[in-house]
This record gives structure tokens, C-alpha cells and sequence, in this order.
């Protein structure tokens, strides 16, 4: 019994070494560039949602041209919609608030559909800024999935309240999410 927890342990071990996960989380957080694309490199083969966060704050670190565009990129190649947790997180986070609008766009350059939290993006469209709402806005015009019904409900009285309120450019946006919900 005892060989067979031993064993059990060093498999264990082994396990904890080899998880690509946490070996390209090690690489992401180096200093050295060609190690960061070496981890979005790892994260392209074995992803997960919970790497969603530490590439953003890399992108937030203002990184040299060429690590931005692969962050952008492999951010713009997701195609599991496991990831949409992460990248929710991501735009809530205080940290990430410049870089917001872009990681709502990240839904619809992705093609991922965030249909279970249209409430969070609606909210983030009536009292963001313009771009953000902007992108809420085409985020919503591409989801081809069904909307819960209470949903588009508590969205449209969101955007109702925030009609009141906004400035001229975005009242036009509003209205026009407005209407693209209506119409689901």
C-alpha cells in the first residue's frame, strides 16, 4: 500500500510539472518578451479561461507593438466559450478600465456569444462611454443565439433609465440597441 502512494504521489509531481497551464502562466509573468509569446504560444494549444486575465494585464502593461498584436490576436481567436467567464471578468476588473471597449469587442471578433450576460454588457453600454456602448452594440447585433425573454426585458427598462441621461452621440447608439433588442 505504501509503494502505491508513493507512486501516486510522484505521478502527482509529474502532473504538477508538465500542466502547460501553469507553465505558461510562469512564462507570461517573465520579463523577457520571447518568453510571453512563447506562454500565448502554450495557451493557443492548452487554454483555459483563467488565462484570460493575466494576458490582459499584460496588454495593460503597454507592451512593445509585436506583443500587443499576438495578445490581440490569440484574444481575437477564442473560440471556446469557456473563455467568456474570463473575458467578463476581465472588462468588470477596475485594472482594465481603459481597455474595455476592446475587450467587449472581443466577443464579436471572436465570434463568441455572450448570451448569458447581455444584463452585464447593457449595463456597461448605458453607463460606459461611447465606445464601449458602441461595442455592445455590435456585440448584440451578432449573437444569431436566442435571448432569454427576461433578459431583453431588464435590459430595455437599463436602457430606458440611461435614455434620460446620455449625451447626443450615445442616445443615438442606445436607440439603436434598443431597437435590435425589441426586435429578438
Amino acid at each position: 500500500m505504501r509503494f502505491i502512494d508513493e507512486a501516486i504521489k510522484v505521478k502527482m509531481t509529474e502532473r504538477k510539472k508538465k500542466d502547460p497551464i501553469e507553465e505558461g502562466l510562469k512564462l507570461l509573468h517573465s520579463t523577457k518578451e520571447a518568453d510571453q509569446i512563447k506562454a500565448l504560444e502554450i495557451f493557443r494549444i492548452k487554454g483555459d479561461f483563467v488565462v484570460i486575465e493575466p494576458i490582459v494585464r499584460v496588454l495593460n502593461s503597454k507592451p512593445s507593438a509585436e506583443l500587443e498584436d499576438k495578445i490581440v490576436n490569440f484574444l481575437f481567436d477564442l473560440t471556446d466559450s469557456k473563455a467568456i467567464p474570463g473575458i467578463i471578468d476581465a472588462i468588470d476588473n477596475p485594472d482594465f478600465r481603459d481597455l474595455r471597449a476592446f475587450l467587449i469587442s472581443i466577443f464579436w471578433q471572436s465570434k463568441l456569444e455572450p448570451t448569458d450576460h447581455i444584463e452585464f454588457l447593457v449595463k456597461h453600454a448605458c453607463y460606459g462611454n461611447y465606445h464601449e456602448c458602441l461595442e455592445v452594440l455590435t456585440v448584440i447585433e451578432n449573437i444569431d443565439s436566442p435571448i432569454n425573454e427576461q433578459t431583453i426585458q431588464f435590459s430595455l427598462a437599463e436602457i430606458d433609465a440611461a435614455l434620460e441621461k446620455s449625451d447626443q452621440e450615445k442616445l443615438k447608439l442606445l436607440v439603436s440597441l434598443k431597437q435590435i433588442l425589441e426586435n429578438f
